[in-house]
């Protein structure tokens, strides 16, 4: 189980959705192994679903914004009756206005996009001014280096959802590395270096 493999991660996803593979059962298997914060993935559209991962041992529910629309802020609000965080995953400028608006304090934003299913690699980047800092930010989708993780330290973001490079690459040493990635505030200060800088 990847739990225990990569026992250095913050918090662990569990897939809960069929249609990916996943399963409810996944999750409660994760909370066994674990008792770390758990994120439930699921293509979430009804109250049930948050409460049956909150059943299941989630700390968190994924909440797709593209997916939800107006009824986003319904399920954040479902999400804090039973007891979990509602991150809101986001991909474009306005998607992440709308997360904020609607009140959201954690925001997983997406390099993937979930309509057409392309990698825009530097979309985080992007996105990333937009986020105040009292509001968690997650950057997720097509983060396979540890320098891709430290432009998003450096960004601004809080942390790194790293699942799929976990899964195919099945190496517990680039978690372990993954976490100790530090973000000093004299990092954003210092000037670039040019092959032949000493």
């Amino acid at each position: 189980m990847v739990a225990r493999r990569f026992g250095s991660a913050d918090a662990y996803s569990a897939c809960v959705d069929e249609s990916y593979g996943g399963s409810i059962e996944d999750l409660a298997r994760v909370r066994i192994a674990t008792e770390k914060p758990i994120l439930a993935k699921d293509i979430i559209v009804d109250p049930i679903q948050i409460a049956l991962s909150a059943e299941k041992g989630a700390s968190a529910v994924l909440l797709i914004a593209s997916v939800l629309g107006s009824r986003l802020e319904d399920l954040m609000d479902s999400a804090t009756l039973v007891g979990v965080e509602a991150a809101v995953e986001v991909h474009t400028p306005n998607e992440c206005r709308f997360a904020l608006n609607a009140g959201a304090t954690l925001l997983v934003v997406n390099n993937r996009d979930r309509l057409d299913g392309q990698l825009h690699s530097d979309q985080a980047l992007y996105v990333r001014d937009l986020i105040p800092p009292n509001v968690v930010a997650v950057a997720a989708g097509g983060i396979d280096s540890l320098a891709a993780a430290r432009r998003l330290a450096l960004a601004g973001y809080d942390g790194v959802m790293v699942g799929r490079k976990l899964l195919t690459a099945g190496d517990p040493a680039f978690a372990s590395a993954l976490r100790d990635v530090q973000v000093t505030p004299v990092d954003h200060f210092l000037p670039p270096r040019f092959d032949g800088d000493e």
